[in-house]
């Protein structure tokens, strides 16, 4: 209870350290730099929200926790209107997307693509 009454819910800690709240913050970035740089309140916001919504478990392993990052399925470089769209992410493991990317690089990328990655994991027998 102590700590509650120090530092707040969780939730409201955030809220409390994001933005121009937080000591990092840089006064000079343009919005677009943080953008760019992924650092802006609607993203932080939208990447807990997918985490949330997918229990913090990932989508490909069904393993929960660990290293997870959160996949655009429509990228965030050429969908701008996507970039913080809930349906527009999925939680899976760092591994998961390293791979993906490995294959299909970094940007311009698809939900087809995504959905093409899936069908091809699927049809790997990890077990030989």
């Amino acid at each position: 209870d102590h700590l509650l009454e120090e530092h707040g819910c969780p939730k409201c800690a955030i809220r409390n350290n994001s933005g121009e709240n937080n000591s990092r913050w840089n006064p000079n970035l343009t919005q677009e730099e943080r953008e760019i740089k992924r650092n802006f309140p609607e993203y932080k916001k939208w990447r807990t929200e997918v985490y949330e919504r997918d229990n913090y478990t990932c989508q490909v392993t069904g393993i929960r926790g660990g290293d997870l990052v959160v996949h655009h399925l429509y990228s965030y470089n050429k969908y701008y209107c996507l970039r913080t769209v809930i349906e527009n992410g999925i939680t899976v493991s760092k591994d998961i997307h390293d791979l993906f990317h490995s294959i299909y690089g970094y940007g311009d990328n698809t939900l087809e693509q995504w959905e093409e990655f899936i069908n091809n994991l699927t049809r790997i027998n990890f077990n030989d």
